[in-house]
Parts: structure tokens; sequence; C-alpha cells
């Protein structure tokens, strides 16, 4: 058995980097998407005028801003929830090289 190449144990950095990951791929950008109300206020402005259409958008305006903060509440669970798992894991490697007394 050649233990030269073996790779094992756990990875902090990695934990780290997938998180880093996560929230710039999956959170921010679904953020980033959910803002941006360009195409959404053109396609109102070409077709609805007056103040249902202004209400409208109001609205869809704190819909989106509540759909933000729900997903990064999210994301916060979700960071408390990978702090859990990494510490078990950790806590996993460790023994698992210790030896019982």
């Amino acid at each position: 058995m050649d233990f030269n190449n073996l790779s094992f144990g756990y990875s902090g950095k990695g934990t780290q980097n997938y998180l880093e990951e996560l929230n710039a791929q999956a959170i921010e950008e679904t953020c980033k998407k959910l803002a941006d109300m360009q195409k959404i206020k053109a396609a109102f402005d070409a077709g609805w005028q007056g103040q249902a259409k202004d209400n409208f958008v109001k609205n869809f305006e704190k819909a989106v801003e509540k759909a933000q903060g729900k997903i990064r509440e999210l994301k916060k669970k979700l960071d408390k929830e990978f702090e859990t798992i990494r510490s078990d894991v950790m806590k996993a490697d460790r023994e698992i090289v210790q030896l019982d007394k």
C-alpha cells in the first residue's frame, strides 16, 4: 500500500471555500437577479400606465426585498448548520487518530 498519495482528514479551508462559493454563486447571484427590476419596469411601462401600475411596481419591489431578506436568513441558518457539521467532523477526525487510554 502506498501512503504517499493517500488523502485523508478534514479540510477546514475546503469547507470555507465551499461556503464562499455557495454564497457568491447561489445566494448573492439570486438576490442580484431578484433586484434587477429594469426589464420588469420596462415591460410595465410599455403596456401599463397609471396608479395601479405604480402600486404594483412598489409592491413588487417590497416583495423582492422580503424575498432577499428570507434568502439571507436561510444563508445564516445554513452557515450555522455547516459550522455544526464542521465541528462534528473535526472532532471525529481528531478522535479517530487518538488512542484509548
